[in-house]
């Protein structure tokens, strides 16, 4: 099967763009043609690894300006550019990544072939926008969610959608000892992911636990804000701001308990990657990702913003080493719920299913 999958831009380190490329990898390692269409080329390298069978192609290099005016003609340009690269292309199916890049290829007269992915939770957008994504996944082939709690919403008014969660191609053989005295976050430092919420649970149990460690692992531009909430609780040294990792498979195995304090999440494969190194994992229950990941009791699901929640969790887990392991025993069972063989089942169902939906 000839598959495209068109993105906004395949070049920065985030995360659609790695979804995007492991997919793309699974795919051809699966026997598919894969061409990655992306729209942008910001950076000259991608960021991550993609298979060398992969075509890639490039429409604009730069990204237009703000006003809305060059915003408008470089989205004319774009579909115009994209329509003839799909059509020449001789494609049997077209996975368009997030809601932006699927109402772009809307214009293109290809619905028929489109699958539609969203990498956000269903109510991300105003209500105005959800409305125009509604009427304009109801002419795709299929709609492909993240989260069961995504299905159900998005099939109240589309009868073509499917739960098919991010695929994890993170390995490790060996896990944590959960011995060293440190805790551990990754993710860009952007709001979205709460470290300032993360920041201040943690400042009580640090003068408990002086001997403990937070460590921050992303860049983002939130980094000075972090750093300043840091200096200013005097926690300069228990939190500490890392920066990107070479080798973050090591900093999960130095680690002995993951938290997660985003304010929502597309999925939250950091979850997983965690646990395919034996960590314990406390999250908060934000839309949506997490309570798929670490149900049922699989790790410790926190009220969503709740500070003393999440503080409290933090702590019971520090002072209970038994329970840290209780749950590092469950994480071979969250690695296998993601794995590549399980994932690509379910968009194997999906490539070769009729128009009638099918659960799975």
């Amino acid at each position: 099967m000839k598959l495209a999958i068109v993105i906004n831009d395949i070049t920065p380190a985030a995360g659609t763009e790695r979804i995007t490329i492991m997919l793309c990898n699974t795919f051809i390692k699966k026997g598919h043609d894969v061409v990655i269409i992306s729209c942008y080329k910001e950076f000259e390298k991608i960021s991550y690894e993609v298979s060398s069978k992969a075509k890639i192609i490039y429409i604009n290099k730069n990204k237009p300006k703000n006003k809305i005016i060059y915003w408008t003609l470089d989205r004319i340009k774009i579909i115009n550019r994209l329509n003839k690269i799909l059509k020449n292309n001789n494609l049997d199916i077209i996975i368009g990544q997030s809601f932006p890049i699927n109402f772009l290829l809307y214009f293109c007269n290809i619905s028929h072939k489109i699958i539609a992915c969203e990498h956000i939770f269903y109510n991300y957008y105003p209500k105005a926008i959800r409305i125009l994504r509604k009427y304009i996944y109801k002419s795709f082939y299929k709609v492909v969610v993240l989260t069961d709690k995504d299905k159900l919403k998005f099939s109240e008014h589309i009868n073509n959608v499917y739960a098919i969660p991010n695929i994890n191609l993170f390995k490790s053989d060996k896990k944590s000892d959960l011995k060293n005295k440190k805790i551990i976050s990754v993710g860009r430092l952007v709001k979205q992911k709460g470290y300032d919420i993360l920041i201040n649970a943690t400042k009580d149990i640090f003068i408990e636990h002086p001997d403990w460690e937070l460590n921050i692992y992303g860049t983002g531009k939130c980094f000075n804000e972090l750093k300043s909430q840091i200096e200013d609780l005097s926690l300069q040294n228990n939190i500490f701001l890392r920066g990107k990792s070479i080798n973050i498979k090591n900093e999960y195995l130095k680690s002995s308990i993951y938290v997660m304090s985003s304010r929502f999440e597309g999925f939250g494969l950091v979850l997983v990657e965690a646990a395919v190194c034996g960590l314990p994992i406390i999250s908060f229950d934000c839309p949506n990702g997490p309570s798929d990941v670490l149900s049922p009791d699989l790790g410790i699901l926190v009220k969503n913003g709740d500070i003393d929640g999440l503080k409290n969790a933090i702590s019971e887990l520090i002072n209970n080493e038994d329970l840290r392991i209780k749950y590092a025993k469950k994480s071979k069972i969250i690695e296998q719920k993601y794995s590549e063989e399980i994932i690509y089942k379910k968009w194997d169902i999906l490539f070769s299913s009729s128009e009638q939906q099918q659960d799975f």
